[in-house]
């Protein structure tokens, strides 16, 4: 099981709230655009999207979830350094020695997905 799918898979909680934003940020990106058919627009607005879809999403492309992680005041910055990309969570160094971008994101994809639980738990916590 690679590292990403580990990540969703340890943290269901995270992953339905996953799934949501990208339902919706699905929706808005087809409004208006007449060339998706409307049973397509309904079929996601009624089924959402699913944990293959939303896998799919992170491993092919995972920047996608920085518009998550922003909503949620963590942000995430990849940097090139001396050849290498590294990246890091708000202001914090979390990881280095990736040999492209694309590494680096999916590292940083499921160490955010690490700290917005440990936030998600210590807000719970204060409660």
């Amino acid at each position: 099981m690679n590292k990403t799918k580990k990540s969703l898979a340890d943290n269901p909680e995270i992953t339905e709230k996953l799934k949501i934003f990208f339902k919706n940020q699905l929706l808005n990106s087809m409004e208006g655009n007449k060339d998706i058919p409307p049973s397509f627009k309904e079929m996601i607005k009624e089924r959402g999207v699913s944990y293959e879809m939303l896998e799919n999403y992170l491993i092919t492309t995972p920047r996608l979830i920085c518009d998550f992680m922003d909503s949620k005041d963590i942000f995430i910055e990849i940097v090139r350094i001396e050849g290498k990309f590294s990246f890091y969570i708000n202001e914090h160094f979390r990881g280095s020695d990736h040999d492209s971008r694309k590494e680096a994101e999916t590292a940083s994809v499921i160490a955010s997905i690490e700290h917005y639980k440990n936030t998600f738990n210590q807000n719970s916590e204060e409660k």
